[in-house]
């Protein structure tokens, strides 16, 4: 089995291919613009995983790619500071990216996981379930967020984009 992680040199896309790499073909997809990208694409590259260097908002790439059997889009722009300063490089990751991934999907008749974010829940929400959070101290919370939450409500625009993509 083929498997492309999208997000490849991220850290849970670097964690995930280390994971399969010995039952699967796994191949990672990062265009590097992440602080730790070009740490983890060596570790990658001292276990054999190829990277495929584009950035998913650009269709184009995606029709140099093989076939693979299942697609891991593990890829997005978290960073709140970011949307402050380039909106359309949060919008053109974390959704049009995605877009791109079930397009190359649907032509190859891949299967897709997608990982999503807590941050699709209004912040208001977030707040009220974990209550007043010491950081000097141990965190325990016992309140969880779950797909019966309701989801109206203000988001980050990074939260907005992966919720935009799970619809």
């Amino acid at each position: 089995m083929r498997i492309l992680i999208t997000g490849g040199c991220g850290f849970v896309g670097t964690n995930l291919i280390l994971s399969l790499k010995e039952k699967f073909k796994v191949f990672s997809l990062d265009n590097f613009s992440r602080i730790g990208s070009k740490y983890n694409y060596s570790i990658l590259k001292k276990n054999k995983i190829k990277n495929y260097n584009f950035d998913i908002s650009n269709y184009k790439y995606f029709k140099t790619l093989p076939k693979f059997n299942v697609i891991i889009d593990c890829c997005a722009e978290p960073a709140i500071e970011k949307s402050k300063v380039n909106l359309d490089k949060v919008i053109n990751t974390n959704l049009i990216g995605t877009i791109n991934i079930l397009k190359k999907a649907k032509k190859d008749k891949s299967k897709v996981i997608f990982l999503s974010s807590s941050r699709v829940y209004p912040i208001k929400l977030i707040h009220k379930k974990l209550g007043d959070i010491n950081l000097n101290k141990r965190i325990k919370v016992k309140p969880t967020i779950n797909e019966n939450d309701d989801i109206r409500g203000v988001k980050s625009i990074y939260g907005f984009t992966k919720l935009a993509s799970e619809m």
